[in-house]
């Protein structure tokens, strides 16, 4: 079976924005999404076996993202 991949890009006001958000996130996504910062972007990869556990996984990665963005004001 082949693993199905969704690539996504956050853009923050600053590279120390960035940094905290993943910070926040990293711990609770890996190995799920991996991620890594580029300056002020996050980019993330998050992988699964199908498709519905991709969905599952976006919806939790998301929800982490929110939480650690209204924390730092960046929503």
């Amino acid at each position: 079976m082949s693993e199905v991949e969704c690539h996504l890009e956050f853009t923050y006001s600053s590279e120390e924005t960035a940094k905290k958000i993943l910070q926040a996130v990293d711990l609770e996504n890996y190995p799920y999404v991996k991620a890594k910062l580029e300056g002020n972007t996050l980019i993330s990869v998050a992988t699964a076996e199908s498709l519905d556990s991709l969905i599952h996984t976006l919806e939790d990665y998301l929800s982490c993202i929110s939480v650690a963005e209204k924390m730092l004001g960046e929503r």
